[in-house]
């Protein structure tokens, strides 16, 4: 019984092991053509490993284009959204778990349809609110609309009914605390893995947005890294994939390292309900 024990546990670790090498080979090879000339990266059979290894593509990526801009830009509007929606639907997911008030139920309904409607559905009548309020190639267009995302709400609401026991929210009351004192010391303290797995989920939706900026922003200067990296395929009419790769390989950095850092809490966002005591 224990023979067939581990050979089962032999068998999945390999599986593991293969999935992650077919899941990590794409990035490998953005890295490694990173330093390879542009013909080299188009040899077939394809290379893994640069046969002569460049760093010219990184030089051009930034002495010719505003790289460095466009990264700033997409960090400051990630983190600042982030930290927003991060901020607003734990506060809202908070007060739907926690609070009974007129047309709740109803209100929720509301955040569950907003929930299921594509975004397509409703670019355009947003493009026409951020157009009447002069916010076009702005970046409170690329922040202020994403702000409160149904998801976000839905994921906190979920998690904080049984995060955070009513008991505790009356002990804090009889001690004099405000409700949003509640909600800043117990409230959001514990509910640091629905937190963390939501903040990664919102940061990667941000860095990696394309079509919204690129239909807002019109600036050069303005653009996000998504956009800015498009905008390198009609410069270069398919010609210099070596300063797009070099550009692809950098922006993957900051979404690795969030990765790193909270993957703990992201794991434990994820196992969360899986089990009972």
């Amino acid at each position: 019984m224990k023979g067939n024990t581990l050979f089962l546990q032999v068998i999945l670790y390999l599986l593991l092991i293969g999935g992650a090498i077919f899941m990590l080979l794409p990035l490998f090879w953005c890295v490694s053509s990173s330093f390879k000339p542009s013909g080299e990266i188009f040899d077939y059979p394809p290379t893994l490993l640069p046969k002569h290894p460049i760093s010219d593509n990184y030089v051009q990526l930034f002495s010719r284009f505003p790289y460095h801009k466009w990264y700033v830009n997409s960090v400051f509007i990630t983190v600042s959204l982030t930290a927003l929606s991060v901020f607003f639907c734990s506060l809202a997911g908070f007060a739907f778990a926690k609070y009974r008030f007129a047309f709740q139920k109803a209100l929720f309904a509301v955040v569950m349809a907003a929930l299921m409607i594509p975004f397509q559905v409703i670019l355009i009548p947003l493009y026409v609110v951020i157009m009447k309020l002069g916010w076009m190639n702005t970046y409170y267009a690329l922040v202020v609309p994403f702000m409160a995302s149904p998801f976000g709400i839905f994921l906190m609401r979920q998690f904080m009914i049984s995060a955070i026991p009513n008991e505790l929210m009356e002990s804090a009351r009889l001690d004099g605390c405000s409700e949003f004192k509640i909600f800043w010391h117990f409230a959001l303290p514990l509910s640091r893995p629905a937190l963390g797995a939501f903040a990664i989920y919102q940061f990667v939706f941000s860095w990696n947005s394309f079509l919204w900026p690129l239909i807002v922003l019109s600036e050069t200067q303005k653009y996000t890294l998504p956009v800015g990296l498009q905008s390198l395929f009609g410069i270069f009419y398919l010609k210099e994939f070596g300063v797009i790769m070099a550009g692809s390989a950098l922006m993957v950095i900051p979404v690795v390292l969030l990765f790193v850092a909270m993957q703990k809490h992201f794991v434990s966002g994820l196992t969360v309900g899986a089990i009972k005591e």
